[in-house]
């Protein structure tokens, strides 16, 4: 049996100006900023939602 995959997501923080640009080399496409999503030490923040489909590569 052959598994696929039907989506991969991942999430950097907003400054994360390396992580974001590996993601975006690679074909995966920014969705959106969650809120508050992430922790750095103990200060809440926001994260970037990259996504990539089948369909994108």
């Amino acid at each position: 049996m052959r598994a696929t995959v039907e989506l991969r997501d991942d999430a950097v923080m907003p400054d994360n100006d390396a992580s974001r640009g590996v993601l975006e080399r690679v074909g995966f496409v920014e969705e959106g900023r969650l809120r508050n999503r992430g922790r750095f030490g103990s200060e809440r923040r926001d994260m970037i939602l990259f996504s990539l489909l089948p369909s994108d590569l």
